[in-house]
């Protein structure tokens, strides 16, 4: 149902600047409301965090996001700020008593949701093991990990710390009994509705803030905030400023190698799912006589510069454009990217501030040895941006020869939480009753919450701290690469994706890859350079490209004109060839 969320009455509120109002942005504004911790992190570490480049964003609208992360955040704050005004309030009207018995009763929904559900898992993990010892299983290798003693421990002692409260509290109630609390008994039913009613408001607000998510064409308001736009012009900046990673003392190898399995180029691209091992490099040798010297074949000034090439990959991908609807591929991309360390722009940020110009552009592609690297990027959405492919080309011409770097990005899809909006009956005017009913029962299980309160005055201190974009001029021993990507966050780590999103990243890059391959070979034609090279070239390095399909990495894929699999390679893998051949 997550489509139906792209359909063309919706595409038309997109502005010319694409931004795109897809599945994966509705579910991330409402992800906000369904998930605390994500709403948390996007206010300290988007919003909040002006000295940070904002990653960038592929298939989805970051700034909607934030604006639906300071709702929810408002909601619930301003619910939490209700407990100590009302009684507060009681207490300055001379109803003391009837502020400690609220209190009390508040307490004792804390304590009892508390001990419940503490009390629940116990018994779950005492009814396994009674069933493990009664089937006289192995206790190694169990699932769930229900067999922890600690654990049990744990929640057994929680169960004594939840029933002590309840006894506290009781204690409270029964001394306060002896000053009359009939004659308070009013107000205490009128603090406890006023704070029933602040729940049920709250509640009903939180849905009917998500109906909209749900229903509105255009996600992004018409009017920005500073920090708003900000966030928006940086997210859609062709320059990603990155931070390189550093082995640290404490690190061992284990840590070593498991940062390199899950390594990304930049914050915001996603997990490096495919590349090729090393570059395809090739000589630049005129189409002659091979019995000619290789001296003098070779281009001593190539024919072509490294811009002219990825402005012709440019237009081989746009022109897929132009396919018939029912076989084009949907959304796909290609732009510019230019990926510069943080060090690069300490001191000079004269590449955060506006784009390069045409002819600036052309001179940093063909100038491989600055500190700023260009990528081609194609990017290939499916399901509305729930699923999304990047692929990053580096072309380079120096030495006599010509480079080509390919990798290849995935994001995951969002959590199934974000896709409440999707189910039956979450939406509508019977989802904001329950909506409504729901906080006002989390507002009496929930009050231990009022504590998070201390936070606010800083949160909102750095909110308006942040309206600057800081990132614009340099301060001293602060550096400016993104630390934090909303989407990588929301997204299915690579190793937990299904194998049928796995397969549909998969096929979208060979489709790139084979039209990069393809493309290179003909230009390299047109522009009189000898093509054997580069096709044996192509077909061995395609062969030992790697993808990491979770668990199972996916090795000698025959792929490109005239491509075949080494024999040996296919010796060490026996009935290999038959399926190489079908792939």
């Amino acid at each position: 149902m997550s489509e139906t969320h792209v359909l063309p009455e919706r595409q038309k509120a997109q502005g010319a600047d694409k931004d795109r109002d897809t599945a994966a942005t509705r579910h991330m504004c409402a992800g906000v409301y369904f998930h605390r911790g994500f709403r948390d992190r996007i206010i300290r570490s988007v919003h909040n965090a002006p000295y940070w480049r904002v990653a960038p964003s592929y298939g989805f609208d970051l700034v909607p996001v934030v604006r639906h992360a300071w709702y929810a955040w408002g909601l619930d704050n301003a619910l939490l700020v209700c407990v100590p005004t009302v009684l507060t309030c009681a207490v300055l009207l001379g109803h003391a008593l009837a502020a400690v018995m609220a209190g009390c009763v508040l307490a004792s929904g804390v304590l009892l949701r508390f001990t419940v559900l503490t009390g629940y898992d116990t018994l779950r993990l005492r009814v396994d093991r009674t069933a493990e010892n009664w089937l006289e299983r192995e206790k190694k290798g169990r699932s769930g990990g229900y067999l922890d003693h600690e654990k049990r421990k744990r929640r057994l002692r929680g169960i004594r710390i939840g029933a002590a409260g309840i006894a506290a509290v009781l204690l409270v109630a029964c001394m306060v009994a002896d000053q009359r609390p009939e004659e308070a008994l009013g107000t205490l039913g009128a603090v406890l509705g006023v704070l029933a009613a602040a729940g049920l408001l709250a509640g009903a607000a939180r849905q009917l803030l998500i109906n909209r998510v749900h229903g509105r064409a255009e996600l992004k308001a018409s009017r920005l905030l500073p920090r708003e736009k900000a966030v928006d012009e940086q997210q859609k900046h062709h320059c990603a400023v990155y931070r390189r990673w550093e082995r640290k003392a404490g690190d061992d190898v284990l840590d070593v190698l498991r940062n390199r399995e899950e390594m990304t180029l930049f914050a915001g691209c996603g997990e490096l799912a495919h590349y090729w091992p090393s570059p395809l490099t090739v000589p630049l040798l005129r189409e002659e006589d091979e019995k000619r010297q290789y001296r003098r074949r070779e281009y001593e000034r190539p024919p072509f510069a490294a811009h002219e090439l990825v402005d012709h990959l440019k237009q081989a991908f746009r022109s897929l454009e132009d396919d018939a609807e029912d076989v084009r591929l949907e959304g796909i991309e290609a732009s510019d990217r230019l990926c510069v360390p943080e060090i690069a722009v300490s001191a000079d940020r004269t590449l955060l501030k506006e784009r390069l110009r045409e002819e600036d552009l052309g001179a940093v592609i063909d100038r491989p040895r600055g500190s700023v690297r260009h990528y081609l990027e194609v990017t290939v959405p499916t399901e509305g941006g729930e699923l999304f492919t990047t692929v990053l080309v580096a072309v380079t011409v120096e030495g006599r020869a010509l480079s080509i770097g390919f990798s290849a990005c995935a994001l995951g899809r969002t959590p199934k939480a974000f896709h409440r909006i999707d189910s039956y009956a979450e939406v509508g005017k019977a989802a904001v009753v329950w909506s409504a009913l729901k906080g006002a029962a989390e507002l009496f299980t929930e009050a231990w919450r009022v504590i998070r309160l201390l936070e606010l005055p800083f949160t909102v201190a750095a909110a308006l701290w942040a309206q600057k974009d800081r990132t614009l001029r340099p301060v001293r021993w602060i550096p400016v690469g993104t630390r934090f990507s909303a989407r990588e966050e929301a997204a299915q780590e690579w190793r937990d994706v299904g194998k049928g999103d796995q397969e549909a990243v998969f096929a979208r890059t060979k489709v790139v890859e084979q039209r990069i391959v393809s493309t290179v070979e003909d230009f390299l034609e047109e522009k009189g350079v000898d093509t054997s090279e580069f096709s044996e070239a192509a077909v061995r390095i395609i062969n030992k490209g790697v993808f990491n399909m979770g668990d199972n990495n996916q090795t000698n894929y025959a792929s490109g004109r005239n491509s075949q699999v080494n024999s040996g390679q296919g010796e060490q893998n026996p009935g290999g060839d038959e399926q190489r051949k079908k792939d």
